[in-house]
């Protein structure tokens, strides 16, 4: 059904609008490698958590949106620290160089090679 589909895809799209701000705010306050490493964990025991209950036949429709809305919360997290953490990994004269390179990848990874989240393949993030 189009409508339990766009579901998932609003479930993982949703945390960009509810904590966007709040997980700058709070990436801010962190150590960004920590954070991008966490994230991933989480989204890897997601995922694997997600492949166990369609192999074992026992994944609901609501365990489906959870599972999108904990990686939209997570990518959050991620990318928000991923764009921070820059400055810290080049110097300043080769910053927009390194900005270029990093959208240009998570726009290709995104478009081409697929989304961290199915439910939003094809959609660049900016």
């Amino acid at each position: 059904d189009p409508i339990l589909v766009a579901g998932a895809t609003l479930a993982s799209r949703l945390p960009w609008l509810l904590f966007a701000l709040l997980s700058g705010a709070l990436v801010d306050r962190m150590d960004r490698k920590r954070v991008m490493v966490i994230t991933n964990v989480l989204r890897t025991v997601g995922i694997m958590l997600m492949a166990v209950g369609i192999a074992a036949d026992q994944t609901y429709l609501w365990v489906i949106y959870l599972v999108a809305f904990g990686l939209g919360l997570s990518e959050t997290f991620f990318d928000t620290s991923a764009e921070a953490f820059t400055p810290q990994l080049v110097d300043t004269e080769q910053l927009p160089s390194a900005n270029a390179r990093l959208q240009g990848l998570e726009f290709v990874a995104g478009s081409l090679a697929g989304a961290d989240d199915p439910a939003t393949a094809g959609s660049p993030t900016f």
